[in-house]
């Protein structure tokens, strides 16, 4: 695997340094169900994984990505449900890492995308959710309207959080043509 090439690529390595056995993550836009099943490996049996979709067609997908490989339920939670919820579901400082996938589902309807109004939500819940250590990963794709708003949201909000508390990096590809997504990763001290 690259390590370059996508933030895709830049974020799988960077997780898997970070994630181990036996931790707890948040998949805030489970998809089709990579995202989910990659981190469903690195945290192995003991660990845990919420996945979140507010589309039933997504979290199908998912169910049935990790079935075919042989997941087993007892260490993951599909929910079906705005991530903006995800407090709901989840007790403040208990993940070790979050990710966010923004935007449309791949292979759906581009119609269907993350908002900007749920996306912040979810960004501080999340962020009340991480441990300390934990790690908050937003992948943002600014080439459709809705993902144009949540990228200028995301860059105003995450550069005014307190460096007392919180870490913030950008992994932008400056060479790439086009609008190449944008990833962010956020450090809970």
């Amino acid at each position: 695997m690259k390590t370059f090439g996508n933030v895709v690529n830049v974020f799988r390595v960077l997780v898997k340094g970070h994630l181990s056995s036996g931790m707890t993550v948040l998949d805030a836009t489970s998809g089709n169900g990579h995202d989910t099943l990659f981190l469903l490996d690195l945290v192995g049996e003991n660990g845990f994984v919420y996945a979140f979709d507010y589309q039933s067609t997504a979290i199908e997908a998912t169910a049935t990505r990790c079935m075919h490989n042989g997941v087993l339920p007892t260490n993951l939670k599909l929910i079906c449900d705005s991530h903006a919820n995800l407090d709901q579901y989840i007790e403040s400082e208990t993940l070790d890492a979050a990710v966010f996938n923004l935007g449309y589902l791949p292979g759906g309807d581009k119609a269907i995308t993350t908002k900007v109004e749920s996306t912040a939500a979810a960004i501080e819940k999340a962020l009340m959710a991480l441990k300390s250590g934990g790690l908050l990963y937003i992948l943002c794709y600014a080439g459709h309207p809705s993902g144009v708003e949540e990228y200028r949201y995301l860059q105003l909000k995450l550069s005014a959080l307190p460096q007392r508390t919180f870490d913030v990096m950008t992994v932008d590809f400056i060479n790439q043509a086009g609008k190449p997504p944008v990833m962010w990763v956020i450090e809970k001290k």
